[in-house]
Parts: structure tokens; C-alpha cells; sequence
């Protein structure tokens, strides 16, 4: 390969990482999310996501559905499982975004 080649492929793979950083960065910043920690941010994101449902009309099935996630976040909170109560609620908030 001449030097031209290598210093494209370098560029090119530089290029890459960045971007896929820039988008993991965005995803999470879309999500607007911060990760629960603890019992009490861990409450605090079901109690906003609540919050939220009831400030957003949706149909009777998204209801059911939110509240769902909700209860399992719930259960989840209480069970120390805080990454994966951040993760349900981040589906229950997509479900409210998708009407």
C-alpha cells in the first residue's frame, strides 16, 4: 500500500469512531434519561414518567401498556435492579412518544 492508501484507511477509521461515539452520545441524550443509581432517582424517573402519562392523552391501549412498565419498573426499583428500571422506563416513555 503506498502512503496515500494507509493515511486514507487511518482517516477513514479515525472518521468512523468518532462518529459512532458522536451517535452512542446523542442516543443516550435522546433517551433524556439519566441512569437511576439509587432507590430514590430510581423512584424519581417512575414518578415523572407518571407524571407524564397523566399530562399526555393517549389511547386506553398505550394506558395499559405505560402502566405496565411502570409496575415493572416499580418492582425493579425495589429489587436494586436500577439499570434495568432506567430501561423500562425508557419504554414506557417511547410508548407515550409514539402517538
Amino acid at each position: 500500500m503506498s502512503y496515500v492508501n494507509i493515511r486514507t484507511a487511518i482517516v477513514s477509521a479515525f472518521a468512523i469512531v468518532l462518529f459512532s461515539a458522536a451517535a452512542f452520545a446523542a442516543g443516550n441524550a435522546a433517551r433524556g434519561v439519566a441512569p437511576a443509581t439509587d432507590a430514590k432517582t430510581c423512584g424519581q424517573l417512575v414518578s415523572d414518567t407518571r407524571e407524564m402519562l397523566a399530562e399526555t392523552e393517549v389511547t386506553e391501549d398505550t394506558d395499559k401498556a405505560v402502566e405496565s412498565k411502570i409496575s415493572e419498573a416499580v418492582a425493579q426499583c425495589g429489587a436494586g435492579q436500577f439499570t434495568e428500571a432506567t430501561e423500562t422506563v425508557v419504554q414506557a416513555r417511547a410508548l407515550l412518544t409514539q402517538e
